[in-house]
């Protein structure tokens, strides 16, 4: 009973260990309760009479666990009912066990439709009708198909294996009786659902400063390469300063839609007054638009170096006097409706605060959200928040 014990213990620890480095929101989250039906089979040492058909019993199983990051979790199993021995002997057995589950097609945030799941673990299985009481492993898969945010439809196939005189017959010191067992049925979800739940990031604004400042310093005097631009997925609206510079009067004031033609073609001009009149009614954003990308299941950005992007569109708002329409996203391949709805606010919202906290007013911020989107390849593409400018 003490190693018993002792290796349940281990099996927990285990999973916990190898929690550590995905912390969940609290203790609280992520809990889950089990209960499915089947059938079981007995096949033991010496074999004894019938074949493995021959010895099929109902099965009950039962459990409940905790997820610790969405790919590891530890469960306490129950299993029982029914059992034909050797002999054909009809018996009541029970199993009680802990078991390390992993899960072997989770996504961060926990919300994919389907799961495989191999599971090993140890515990005491009882035979109801000689008494015997002996440590036994437990191992198997589970597969999982989600129906909702917190309820799953469960099947299992898995397998129980003790001493050879669990049965009354047979080594008392060497393995060889074993249980095989199928079941199918539901597992619901308790206490809060999901992972790394979205919380305000807060952001050193001196040390996104200090971080653009160094870039230019960087690249003063130079004509940024399309790879250095790639890397830090700069955009300083390019569109709306070569236009000013192609203007004859080179004090434009972004806000008159008319403009100095003596240096200019005739038809260049008309363009211009034509493309600037758009611009000034609000019909047409300004330059292209800029993307901010975050990691799944939060607004945490990708790489801080798009914190350039927020220094310099900040400087674009305030000095033209610009309105910012923010709009948030996140990707409908992982996540349910809900996650993405709010994750798709929040990430509109962070943008919005960023913003802010540069220094623009709120009065020149929109913000919208889209919810989950598949618009882009690849699919992280999708968890964006993209911001365009528009004359107010």
């Amino acid at each position: 009973m003490k190693k018993t014990m002792i290796l349940m213990a281990a099996c927990l620890v285990a999973g916990t260990a190898a929690a550590q480095d995905s912390p969940v929101d609290d203790w609280g989250a992520n809990w889950f309760l089990s209960a499915k039906g089947g059938v079981s089979a007995f096949i033991g040492k010496p074999v004894g009479h019938g074949d493995l058909f021959d010895r099929e019993k109902p099965l009950l199983n039962v459990s409940v666990g905790k997820w610790f990051t969405p790919h590891v979790a530890g469960r306490l199993a129950f299993q029982g009912l029914q059992l034909k021995d050797a002999n054909m002997v009809s018996c009541n057995y029970q199993n009680l066990h802990v078991d390390f589950l992993y899960n072997l097609t989770a996504h961060s945030d926990g919300m994919q439709k389907w799961d495989i799941i191999p599971y090993a673990g140890c515990g005491l299985i009882h035979n109801s009708y000689n008494g015997q009481k002996p440590f036994a492993v437990s191992y198997g898969l589970i597969g999982r198909y989600r129906l909702s945010e917190r309820l799953h439809l469960s099947g299992e196939l898995g397998a129980t294996t003790t001493w050879q005189n669990f049965d009354g017959q047979g080594a008392s010191d060497k393995l060889g009786d074993h249980l095989l067992q199928a079941s199918i049925g539901l597992s619901v979800t308790i206490g809060k659902v999901g992972w790394k739940k979205a919380r305000v990031h807060e952001v050193d604004l001196n040390q996104v400063n200090r971080y653009y400042d160094s870039w230019q310093n960087q690249n003063k005097g130079t004509v940024p390469s399309a790879q250095s631009t790639a890397a830090h997925e700069r955009n300083n609206y390019s569109g709306l300063n070569s236009l000013r510079k192609r203007l004859a009067n080179k004090d434009w004031d972004g806000i008159s839609d008319t403009i100095n033609v003596d240096s200019l073609a005739d038809s260049t001009a008309i363009a211009a007054n034509k493309y600037l009149h758009i611009l000034k009614s609000g019909k047409k954003y300004i330059g292209a638009p800029i993307y901010f990308f975050f990691k799944i299941g939060t607004h945490e950005l990708t790489e801080n170096a798009q914190f350039i992007n927020i220094k310099e569109v900040s400087e674009v708002i305030k000095k033209y006097g610009l309105q910012a329409r923010i709009i948030g996203a996140a990707d409908s391949e992982t996540g349910t409706p809900e996650i993405n709805e709010r994750l798709s606010v929040e990430r509109a919202d962070y943008i919005a605060g960023l913003l802010k906290a540069h220094g623009v007013d709120e009065t020149h911020i929109q913000k919208k959200h889209r919810g989950g989107i598949d618009s882009y390849e690849p699919l992280n593409g999708n968890r964006n928040t993209c911001v365009v400018l528009y004359f107010k």
